[in-house]
């Protein structure tokens, strides 16, 4: 308002929040009531967003700030999270992200700055009883973390704490997590309480590359995530960026976080039904799909001995991963300012699925290619770094899979490893 009353609290909301937006009527015109005597409520949208303009970055002007803090050589990771963060608001399943990264691998600084935005709710650390208490107590506010946050964006700095729990804790977490992404979580608990939840959550989590050995993972969250493995820079680069800005640790991270809500508040989501998928996309998308679900499944091994195969199980069905690569691709193209797909943001959503095959795997089927006659085991172990026996385990995993087949010309010689035409027909 132009009135002193308006004026005073429109500072002490700046004094409060230093980020928020002040919209300010017209000079002559003393408050909201009287605006809309003399303008239109279309007057007034045409307001707000002439200041949310002026007060938004472009998504380059975003990426500046980012190359003045951070060493990021690999700008595509800043997309895949602005797609999940997006497809949040989408009425279709969320896209649930895991960032993999090493130890000091930037995902946690990324991680960090996403908790500039209000809907955005930051977790250190899970237990078995964080999501979901059963506890009594006579508190208004219940034990359950779920229950006080219906609709939110959760982001987890490093799952990998959750990866290094007791084989029981950690099932259980796991099984948690596979219905909050369903939407809904029914539990009585043997103190007499029952959880009853509905909502909509989205995942943004941190983790190690340990989480291709998690086979368990893999088989019960599968379905429910896809991956993306940032591309690290040099080791003296990331040393020298660091030493550099020493001592400014406080000024970045708020730099960082007013960058991202400037940039976020300048997106505009349609909804999903808007935005168009050529043909020739959804196809290519549905081949991927088929590919992924079975490349990305577990061969089960003994735990002893010569650690022989005991069970193949059946891949999953491709129609919920196909699902998820769909909004994944609609939500780059809103990024983008986009109301059609097109084979740029494709070409994100295929690394972002083969980022969700285990690396093992990809580089076996890597070593396999452009040979017609095909490979010694020991040339294939040459090319990934893997020992003999360590390589020729993975390509048995993928010869189970029907993946990779093998020429064994008998007894006392070496078999030849081959990319089957299943496996050529869904890479195209």
């Amino acid at each position: 308002d132009n009135d002193s009353a308006g004026k005073e609290g429109a500072t002490k909301v700046l004094q409060l929040l230093p980020d928020a937006l002040i919209i300010k009527l017209p000079e002559g015109v003393k408050d909201y009531c009287e605006y809309r005597k003399q303008y239109s409520a279309s007057d007034f949208q045409a307001l707000v967003k002439t200041v949310i303009t002026e007060n938004t970055l472009s998504y380059e002007e975003f990426c500046q700030v980012v190359d003045k803090w951070l060493l990021l050589p690999d700008k595509n990771v800043l997309k895949v999270i602005f797609a999940s963060l997006i497809s949040h608001y989408f009425t279709a399943d969320p896209l649930w992200v895991f960032l993999v990264a090493p130890p000091s691998g930037t995902k946690t600084e990324l991680i960090t700055l996403l908790s500039a935005l209000p809907i955005v709710y930051m977790m250190s650390d899970l237990t078995t009883k964080t999501l979901f208490s059963g506890l009594e107590g006579k508190r208004k506010a219940s034990p359950s973390l779920m229950m006080r946050l219906p609709n939110s964006i959760i982001t987890m700095k490093d799952f990998t704490t959750v990866l290094s729990m007791r084989a029981e804790d950690k099932s259980i977490i796991l099984g948690q997590l596979r219905e909050i992404y369903d939407g809904r979580y029914d539990k009585p608990f043997g103190t007499g309480e029952e959880v009853h939840w509905k909502g909509r959550i989205t995942l943004i989590a941190g983790v190690t590359g340990i989480i291709d050995a998690q086979q368990a993972v893999l088989r019960v969250m599968g379905e429910r995530f896809v991956m993306y493995r940032i591309i690290q820079p040099n080791d003296e680069e990331v040393a020298e960026k660091a030493l550099s800005i020493s001592g400014q640790e406080k000024e970045m991270r708020q730099e960082l976080k007013t960058a991202m809500r400037k940039f976020f508040w300048g997106i505009t989501i349609p909804k999903i039904g808007e935005i168009t998928i050529p043909l020739e996309i959804i196809k290519s998308l549905s081949s991927l799909a088929s590919f992924i679900v079975i490349a990305r499944s577990g061969i089960i091994r003994n735990s002893y001995g010569l650690k022989e195969i005991e069970l193949i199980p059946e891949p999953e069905a491709p129609a919920r991963l196909a699902k998820q690569l769909g909004v994944g691709i609609k939500s780059l193209a809103v990024l983008m300012g986009k109301k059609e797909v097109g084979w740029e943001e494709y070409y994100l959503i295929l690394r972002i699925a083969l980022d969700t095959v285990p690396r093992t795997k990809i580089s076996h089927l890597v070593a396999l290619m452009n040979d017609d006659f095909g490979t010694k085991t020991s040339d294939v172990a040459t090319k990934t770094g893997y020992s003999l026996s360590g390589a020729e385990m993975i390509l048995e995993d993928l010869f189970a899979l029907k993946l990779v087949g093998k020429t064994d010309w008998g007894q006392g010689t070496t078999p030849l490893w081959h990319l089957t035409e299943k496996c050529l027909g869904y890479l195209g």
